[in-house]
């Protein structure tokens, strides 16, 4: 449904699909892995990469059309790993 709406209608929703994003909580599977890396990583700067199907696909130039969020990976666990969901969602 979301595909063949107006650009203007995506554009008034997309606040509250972004509220709604920040605000579920992620699986225990998800978050257990996310903690599992931050170890693996130690203390070192990390990059949050979007990505989709089409990116790489021959005919289609879809590179460059994603976001990459750069995480300082400083400070304790919990604000590690919080600083990293929040670049997920």
């Amino acid at each position: 449904e979301q595909k063949y709406k107006e650009i203007g209608q995506v554009r008034q929703e997309y606040p509250y699909v972004m509220h709604i994003f920040k605000n579920s909580p992620l699986p225990p599977e998800i978050l257990k892995g996310l903690s599992v890396a931050l170890d693996d990583f130690e203390n070192a700067p990390l990059i949050v990469r979007s990505s989709s199907l089409l990116e790489d696909r021959m005919g289609t130039a879809f590179a460059g059309k994603y976001k990459s969020l750069f995480i300082a990976n400083q400070g304790s666990k919990e604000k590690r790993l919080a600083a990293l969901m929040d670049a997920i969602v």
